[in-house]
């Protein structure tokens, strides 16, 4: 007759989970699982973020330690005024070879190729920046000046 009575609370509308406690050692089981499973993936976005940093780290080339949002706005604006972008940049150049390469119109403080979040592949584009400003409009200059005669080594 109980068999009866848990069978019609059942069909009444009740839910099993409320007639039936989850074992205790099942929950610790599924809350350890769960744990792991955070620790898992926690570990895994710290690589992914030290992968980023050193990928930055390889293609940005900088005398300089600190990042470029930890500068105040003047500095920044100074710094913007001092660079030049870069398009039609080879996929396979790096930072020390275009560094080389714009050397010759000035000393050369950063050269930042920008690289796709999700693949990594550079775009094609870099940001040079020089010590001063003339540096940079010799720069642009000879990047012109390229852009006309077609030829690498200008």
């Amino acid at each position: 007759m109980a068999e009866n009575h848990l069978e019609y609370g059942y069909l009444e509308g009740e839910s099993i989970g409320e007639q039936f406690t989850e074992d205790p050692e099942l929950l610790a089981i599924k809350a350890r699982v769960q744990e792991l499973e955070m620790e898992e993936e926690s570990e895994r976005l710290k690589e992914e973020e030290r992968c980023d940093a050193v990928d930055m780290q390889l293609l940005t080339s900088s005398p300089q330690s600190g990042p470029f949002y930890n500068m105040t706005p003047e500095e920044r604006i100074d710094a913007d005024n001092r660079s030049i972008y870069v398009g039609n940049v080879d996929y396979g150049a790096t930072a020390d070879e275009l560094e080389i390469h714009f050397n010759g119109c000035g000393p050369v403080n950063r050269v930042t190729i920008l690289c796709d979040r999700f693949s990594g592949h550079p775009k094609g584009f870099a940001y040079i920046e020089f010590s001063d400003r003339d540096s940079g409009q010799s720069a642009i200059s000879v990047v012109t000046a390229c852009e006309l005669c077609f030829e690498d080594n200008c």
